[in-house]
């Protein structure tokens, strides 16, 4: 696995006490192997920003105090793992990734892609960098758990111009990931979700099934995409957790309605279980 560094990134390195390694032009084994890093500070702290060249696909992960090359791995696979891959499959690109490296930068053009990840980066509102994701605690226990994946994530799923026109990067690594596994025979998701009950008075109930790790942000967003409008603080609406849902189909990680009851208060018609689908496959795409 290579990783090409800016300069703050170099910097950062040789303060931590690791030197770069120039390897040359590699034959990478897939890919995954091929990364641009960057340092980015916010608000005091420090955090670095991968984009695979391959994808466009963005890493975001904090910086302690010294940063190691094990550090640049265990990132990137912590977040293709919070984004519902397989673990046979992250296993087989983890063995063939092979050790990291580090680069110094050697293409412009992807220099000028990984400033375009990082001023998305930027650009995410403060609730996005607490990330926040719902957990099992919603049985009873705190009900959220902090996911530093999740900047990356959500700047992940920005559209960028490609060749193919503009796509996001996460659609790009989905596709790619969905070939490589089907290519080598290997099993490509396996994800989590919670079943959900919402309900706001007699009027208007709905269960749902949302993925383990949707950031908790977007939950009201998923709401309002349901019910057709947005839950106010003062309205008494509730959601309690009703069970896990482990989903063994390969199919990508999304959310659905299962159940929905009562009017719709813009349309004033019922929702048909297709329509809610295509309500809601915004929120799949954008926060999946």
């Amino acid at each position: 696995m290579i990783i090409q560094c800016t300069k703050k990134l170099q910097n950062r390195m040789k303060a931590s006490g690791k030197c770069l390694i120039y390897v040359g032009k590699t034959e990478y084994p897939h890919g995954l192997s091929d990364w641009h890093g960057t340092l980015l500070e916010r608000d005091g702290n420090e955090w670095v920003v991968l984009m695979n060249n391959l994808t466009g696909y963005p890493v975001v992960f904090p910086v302690s105090e010294t940063l190691k090359e094990t550090d640049f791995r265990d990132a990137i696979f912590e977040q293709l793992r919070k984004e519902g891959f397989h673990e046979q499959l992250l296993s087989a690109l983890d063995e063939w990734s092979g050790p990291v490296y580090l680069e110094k930068v050697s293409s412009r053009a992807a220099i000028q892609r990984l400033n375009q990840v990082v001023k998305r980066v930027l650009e995410l509102p403060d609730e996005v960098w607490m990330g926040v994701t719902m957990s099992d605690g919603m049985a009873g226990k705190d009900c959220v758990r902090r996911d530093e994946t999740v900047p990356g994530r959500i700047a992940a799923r920005r559209r960028m111009h490609f060749e193919e026109g503009y796509l996001t990067p996460a659609e790009r690594l989905f596709v790619f990931l969905e070939r490589w596994g089907e290519a080598h025979g290997l099993p490509v998701y396996h994800w989590r979700a919670f079943v959900l009950s919402v309900s706001c008075g007699k009027e208007m109930e709905a269960e749902i099934l949302v993925p383990e790790n949707l950031p908790f942000l977007f939950l009201n967003e998923l709401l309002t995409r349901v019910f057709g409008r947005e839950f106010q603080s003062d309205e008494g609406a509730e959601c309690r957790w009703i069970r896990k849902y482990e989903c063994q189909q390969q199919r990508r990680p999304g959310a659905w309605a299962l159940r929905i009851s009562g009017v719709h208060p813009v349309r004033k018609h019922r929702f048909s279980l297709r329509e809610v689908n295509r309500e809601i496959a915004w929120i799949v795409e954008e926060y999946r």
